[in-house]
């Protein structure tokens, strides 16, 4: 268990789910649409511990099948290098069918296009800005019937 602290998030709650998991770092949300709307606080830098912890969530949602995600990055939110390496071998393909990140900063792109260069991603992924949230979302639709 990471230790608790006070964590602020720029992004709102989605209006209409179904189950919900609060893990301060991190919100992780069932939409009533199926889609796992994950929301990432303000300037964190993400490590593995971080990240088995929302896997182990979404594990749950999944249910013993496949989940499509949609993550919301919380301003000035990182990952460490090892997170990045640890996502590369892509342990979470059992139970996520596609993901896409909702992005703004440019820090953050650098990171989304050095990982989909150097690490092809074992999952289908997408990253788009904020402002194209319904892009992002349409091309997660695409992914629905392997759920």
């Amino acid at each position: 268990m990471l230790i608790a602290k006070a964590y602020t998030f720029s992004s709102k709650e989605p209006q209409n789910f179904l189950e919900r998991f609060d893990l301060g770092h991190t919100k992780i949300f069932k939409r009533s649409d199926g889609i796992i709307e994950v929301l990432c606080a303000d300037s964190v830098v993400y490590d593995i511990p971080h990240i088995i912890e929302n896997h182990n969530c979404m594990q749950k949602l999944a249910n013993g099948g496949k989940v499509i995600k949609l993550t919301l990055a919380g301003k000035d939110t990182s990952i460490t290098v090892e997170l990045r390496d640890y996502l590369a071998f892509g342990y979470h393909h059992t139970f996520i069918a596609a993901e896409c990140f909702l992005i703004d900063s440019l820090a953050q792109r650098i990171i989304a296009n050095f990982y989909f260069k150097v690490h092809k991603p074992k999952v289908p992924m997408q990253y788009f800005s904020f402002k194209d949230r319904a892009l992002a979302e349409e091309w997660l639709n695409n992914y629905k019937s392997k759920v």
